[in-house]
């Protein structure tokens, strides 16, 4: 992000770039932690858009 501040969401839809920015690991930690069993699972919006659930991500984030 350009302005070097983000606010991660409550809920809602993310990218997995966003994730990366508020978990502090690269895009492709994200994708790895992805096939793990504990972390949520990303769900396709469309061909190409793949979202993770900002709710479930805080809720994981917590738990680790």
């Amino acid at each position: 992000m350009k302005s070097g501040h983000y606010f991660f969401p409550l809920s809602g839809n993310v990218r997995a770039k966003h994730v990366a920015l508020y978990l502090g690991v690269h895009v492709s930690t994200v994708w790895r932690y992805a096939k793990t069993a504990s972390f949520p699972k990303p769900y396709k919006l469309s061909k190409g858009v793949t979202v993770f659930d900002a709710n479930l991500i805080r809720k994981w984030n917590r738990r680790k």
